[in-house]
């Protein structure tokens, strides 16, 4: 069994993450994904999808940092020739937003305020279920994210440091109706 990559990369010390293996070998009904810390190995069930695809859930971890992910026989084999790294954080946190709205024609860069943002290549901002248009993380503790055209109304924002795992969010941004100036021609007589 090769292991290749692994994707997501990376997730909150909560656990819960579901990530793709890819590689190649895979057989149906005798694997389980191995999670290997200085602290301690846990195991989780794998979900077999094909001979080059395995999906597994993270289980929690006690702080962040990386662990080795490889594969393993039901029995508890080392059965993968590889393994993948795949590093745990804390959940990003969103406190607040400036401005709190803006058009629903979207294009307004909304700064998020709150903790544990990282700059990576999954970074992501939701509003509702759309996502920013661009998403820039200048500090760990602020997040750039250009809102998106959205229909007019009230939506929480959310952030992901993975592109999958978003922040539990109550932080709400109102999306205004965009108005247009309209011309009236009055027909007048004398």
């Amino acid at each position: 069994v090769q292991i290749l990559g692994i994707s997501p990369s990376s997730g909150a010390i909560e656990g819960g993450t579901i990530v793709s293996l890819r590689g190649d070998g895979f057989v149906q009904d005798i694997l389980r994904c191995r999670f290997a810390a200085s602290s301690g190995v846990v195991f989780g069930e794998a979900s077999w999808f094909s001979h080059s695809l395995i999906t597994c859930t993270t289980p929690t971890q006690a702080k962040g940092g990386s662990v080795s992910v490889d594969v393993v026989s039901s029995d508890g084999v080392e059965i993968s020739h590889q393994h993948s790294m795949f590093a745990y954080h804390e959940r990003p946190i969103i406190e607040s937003l400036l401005p709190s709205q803006g058009q629903d024609t979207g294009g307004t860069q909304v700064t998020c305020v709150g903790a544990n943002f990282l700059d990576t290549h999954g970074s992501s901002c939701m509003f509702g279920d759309t996502l920013a248009t661009s998403v820039v993380v200048p500090t760990s503790s602020l997040v750039v994210c250009t809102s998106p055209r959205h229909a007019a109304g009230n939506v929480t924002v959310s952030f992901s440091n993975n592109g999958v795992d978003f922040s539990a969010s109550m932080i709400r941004y109102r999306f205004r109706e965009t108005s247009y100036g309209a011309t009236i021609i009055t027909s007048g007589g004398s």
